[in-house]
Order: C-alpha cells, then sequence, then structure tokens
C-alpha cells in the first residue's frame, strides 16, 4: 500500500487555489454590481437599452 499523503495534499491545495479564485470573481463581480447600483440611484449613470435589446450601464457625460 503506497502513501498518497502528498497527493491529497496537492489535490487539497489546488481545491482551495480554485474556490479562492471562485470567491474573488463572485465578490468583484458583486461589487461592481453594488457600484453600478450606487451610481444609478444618485443619479451619475443610467441602465440604457442597446440595438440588441439588453441593457447597459452608463455613466452620464457629466460624470466622466
Amino acid at each position: 500500500m503506497k502513501d498518497d499523503t502528498p497527493a491529497i495534499i496537492a489535490l487539497l491545495f489546488v481545491l482551495a487555489a480554485l474556490c479562492f479564485m471562485f470567491g474573488t470573481f463572485i465578490g468583484s463581480k458583486l461589487e461592481r454590481d453594488q457600484k453600478n447600483i450606487e451610481a444609478v440611484k444618485r443619479g451619475h449613470a443610467t441602465w440604457v437599452v442597446s440595438t440588441d435589446g439588453s441593457t447597459i450601464f452608463q455613466w452620464k457625460e457629466s460624470c466622466k
């Protein structure tokens, strides 16, 4: 029977790195969304409908 401890440690390290990257991605997206919501509430930006029908965030000219 072989000792699989180094393989298990490596697997746990990879899983921890993936969890960290996933959490960072989700956190940055949530922070950006919150910033956009605050900018719209304060009147510095708006949501605009693009030509394909989707909505996009757009800063007002006076706030650029």
